[in-house]
C-alpha cells in the first residue's frame, strides 16, 4: 500500500483501519486527527492537486485532513446524525456507501462539507437496510 501512495488524491478509511496504519508505521499516536494529518502529509506524485483523507468512526464525527499545496494540513471534524439503534439493520457495505456518496457529490461539483453529507447520508441509508445492494436500498421502506 505505502508504494501507491504517491498516486492518492483522496483516501478513504475507517478508525480501525486508521488506527491499524498508526501502528504499523509507529506513529506512537491513536488520534484519528493526527493519524489522517500524517497520511494527508505523505509525499504526492501531483503536486497540483490537494490530498483529501477521510476517517468515518462510525456513530463518531468523520474527520477530513486536507493536504494543501503550500504544505498546510486542514483539519476538519463533520459530526453523523445519529441513527436510533433499532433502525440499523446491517453495517455491511456503509463505509464503500459513504465512499460512493462522497465521489459522487465530488464530481457534481460539491466541496468537501457537501461531500462528507452526502456519503454520511448514504451510509445512513445503507444502515438501514439488509445489505448494500442497489435492490436493498428500494425495497428496505427508507423514503428517498
Amino acid at each position: 500500500m505505502d508504494s501507491t501512495s504517491p498516486y492518492w488524491d483522496y483516501l478513504f478509511g475507517n478508525e480501525s483501519e486508521a488506527l491499524a496504519y498508526a501502528e504499523s508505521h509507529s506513529l506512537n499516536t491513536t488520534s484519528i486527527p493526527e493519524i489522517a494529518k500524517h497520511i494527508a502529509l505523505l509525499p504526492k506524485a501531483n503536486s497540483a492537486r490537494e490530498r483529501v483523507v477521510v476517517i468515518t468512526q462510525g456513530p463518531d464525527a468523520t474527520v477530513v485532513a486536507i493536504a494543501k499545496k503550500d504544505g498546510a494540513v486542514e483539519i476538519r471534524e463533520y459530526p453523523t446524525a445519529g441513527i436510533p439503534g433499532d433502525e440499523i439493520v446491517d453495517t455491511n457495505g456503509a463505509g464503500d456507501a459513504f465512499a460512493g456518496g462522497f465521489m459522487g457529490k465530488l464530481i457534481l461539483g460539491g466541496g468537501i462539507e457537501e461531500c462528507v453529507r452526502a456519503g454520511q447520508w448514504l451510509a445512513g441509508l445503507c444502515l438501514r437496510c439488509n445489505g448494500p445492494a442497489y435492490g436493498s436500498f428500494l425495497s428496505c421502506g427508507v423514503d428517498f
